[in-house]
């Protein structure tokens, strides 16, 4: 679990960011952002906020990203990926 502006949660291939860049426009509220299952290649993570006022500004941007580590842009050639919302 990961509720402040510059925690993540690490595993072997994904790195999980709460991203709360603009939670000084809100009047009140907070984030937090859970890890629900890591299976090597495949996480489920879920975010809970309860953000108030500056309604013209995004307060975060939580957000998962695959760990590929230092590699050369141009060696990638793809990157399968699945998304399920609910």
């Amino acid at each position: 679990t990961i509720c402040t502006k510059n925690n993540i949660i690490t595993t072997d291939d994904f790195i999980l960011y709460n991203n709360l860049w603009g939670e000084d426009y809100a009047t009140s509220g907070s984030e937090c952002t859970y890890l629900d299952y890591d299976s090597g290649n495949s996480i489920s993570w879920q975010t809970s906020w309860t953000w108030a006022g500056g309604d013209d500004y995004v307060k975060s941007y939580p957000n998962a990203v695959l760990n590929v580590g230092a590699k050369q842009l141009s060696t990638i050639t793809s990157i399968p990926s699945t998304w399920k919302w609910r």
